[in-house]
């Protein structure tokens, strides 16, 4: 559920649930989550860079929906694979260290250090 506010880098709310996540909110798949060897090589790789980088909440969908690049390379296994992920296999990465450094700027998306 999404609420009706957002955080860095996000530019707009469209949520209505009071106590949801907003956008722009960053969620990575925790660390002690263990990647099943039996996922196809698109999942693996998917997976362990929503481990090492995260993802952006940054749309109104579905539960959990992850939006790609459409192409008929991905495997109908891969997606499959990814849908078996809860929201419970993910954290939110505090990006407070950044954004409440005195040399950020929220409205630049340029690096000042």
């Amino acid at each position: 559920m999404l609420a009706n506010t957002y955080v860095w880098p996000a530019r707009h709310r469209a949520g209505n649930s009071a106590g949801g996540i907003p956008f722009g909110a960053l969620l990575r798949l925790k660390a002690g989550f263990t990647v099943p060897s039996n996922w196809t090589t698109q999942a693996r790789a998917l997976a362990t860079a929503m481990q090492r980088h995260g993802l952006y909440v940054a749309d109104i969908g579905s539960d959990l929906y992850v939006q790609g690049d459409p192409s008929a390379a991905w495997s109908g296994s891969t997606i499959t694979q990814l849908q078996t992920l809860r929201m419970s296999d993910f954290e939110f990465v505090d990006l407070g260290a950044v954004t409440r450094d005195a040399r950020f700027d929220g409205g630049s998306f340029a690096a000042r250090w």
